[in-house]
């Protein structure tokens, strides 16, 4: 069990980008959210309060630091689940930045899970989509960014049925000294979100690699999930979601 000392900081919200909804927008609790770290096989696991920044949107923002790393989580949930232009939705986006502080590469895997229910009792199937992007930063000696004993990049899962999509099954980057490099973004369920499944009630994204000594990682990820009503449609791009308007003849 992962056993050196850790100080979790809340850094104070900060709305980067602007999301649009047509749904009734109202404030509630947080939805619960876990986020999970393995570093060389040392395991923590914490829970995270959000904050409501917005009708349905919630911020949750907290530093994990340790003497050889540290992460810096920054995620968003939409958390509308009886949505005016469908039954129900969830949208995670997540921005990890990890830095390797020490000489030597590590085995990383992030996970950050939303453990509240989508449409419990629903028979209607479930669309998902989501994607991955991020950048590398070389230390002294450059970087490098790996597969991490096989494991994709970027994996989706259901409670209900496991692992959904992944992305990046294999890959390798790398950087020069002091330089940085540009992960492209891979998606599924294009247009987001358009790949049936069971409605679940846990969605969660693990991301995982080998990472370079003095190199810093940042990922940028989605993971959506919405139960459609009859007839309805949504337009959802990476980070926005936006309703289809009706012309007025």
């Amino acid at each position: 069990m992962f056993q050196q000392s850790m100080n979790n900081r809340i850094a104070s919200c900060a709305v980067v980008t602007s999301l649009l909804t047509a749904g009734a927008a109202f404030a509630g609790d947080s939805p619960p959210l876990q986020v999970t770290a393995d570093i060389n096989g040392d395991v923590m696991q914490y829970d995270f309060n959000g904050t409501n920044i917005n009708g349905n949107f919630f911020l949750y923002q907290e530093s994990t630091v340790a003497s050889d790393y540290e992460i810096d989580w920054n995620i968003t949930v939409n958390n509308d689940l009886s949505a005016g232009v469908a039954d129900g939705f969830q949208v995670l986006s997540s921005t990890v930045t990890f830095s390797n502080l020490g000489l030597d590469a590590m085995n990383v895997s992030l996970g950050v899970a939303l453990t509240e229910i989508l449409m419990p009792g629903s028979t209607t199937s479930a669309l998902y989509g989501g994607s991955i992007s991020g950048s590398l930063t070389g230390g002294e000696l450059g970087g490098f960014l790996n597969v991490n004993q096989d494991n994709p990049l970027y994996m989706a899962n259901l409670d209900s049925g496991g692992p959904i999509a992944s992305l990046y099954n294999s890959f390798s980057f790398a950087t020069d000294p002091f330089q940085s490099t540009q992960i492209p973004a891979q998606n599924f369920g294009v247009p987001v979100p358009s790949l049936p499944g069971e409605p679940t009630s846990e969605m969660s994204v693990l991301m995982s690699f080998e990472l370079s000594g003095q190199s810093t990682v940042a990922f940028t990820s989605t993971f959506v999930a919405q139960i459609p009503a009859p007839g309805a449609a949504v337009a959802l791009g990476l980070g926005f979601l936006v309703p289809r308007r009706r012309r007025k003849d």
